[in-house]
């Protein structure tokens, strides 16, 4: 489907403040590739509009039999903050068509502790498509969000999206 291998957004629509939205190339980190994305929440107040990453030109072709796929991905959490402030990074897999979300991966502050991060994971969701439909557009869609104030920063990182056929 997609990373960053172009060593920019090329063929992503961003949200949020130039300064947080960075590729990374050639530090040895990608868990894919050599480039991944790093999204941050740069001083963004809640009330902003939050750090994102999204595209949705991966579509499941339509068929005339009952077909499986997988929508994957790579992502690692970096928690800057400490409770209350529960800053997140959310991955999300939707139905493009009508914004249905698919399946999520939510990491925030709660979940790694003051100050905690998580090791790169591997995150999959199988899609199962009926026979006859028409085809599914596929948005997969980074978020990264300050939650209640604006002083400390964390970090969402995201790479190699993957559309693999499981059962066709």
């Amino acid at each position: 489907m997609a990373g960053f291998e172009d060593g920019d957004f090329r063929g992503w629509t961003t949200q949020g403040r130039a300064s947080s939205l960075v590729v990374i190339c050639g530090d040895g980190a990608a868990p894919e590739g050599n480039c991944y994305a790093r999204l941050s929440t740069d001083g963004t107040v809640p009330s902003d509009v939050p750090t994102r990453v999204f595209r949705s030109d991966f579509t499941i072709p339509a068929a005339g039999y009952n077909g499986m796929y997988e929508v994957s991905f790579w992502h690692m959490f970096d928690a800057e903050d400490y409770l209350p402030y529960n800053d997140y990074l959310r991955v999300s897999v939707l139905n493009a068509t009508d914004g249905v979300v698919l399946g999520s991966v939510t990491t925030d502050v709660a979940a790694v502790g003051t100050f905690g991060s998580t090791d790169w994971s591997l995150y999959a969701l199988e899609i199962d498509v009926p026979a006859g439909t028409a085809g599914l557009v596929i948005q997969v869609e980074a978020v990264v969000s300050n939650v209640l104030d604006d002083v400390l920063d964390s970090f969402g990182f995201v790479d190699g999206f993957a559309l693999r056929t499981i059962i066709a």
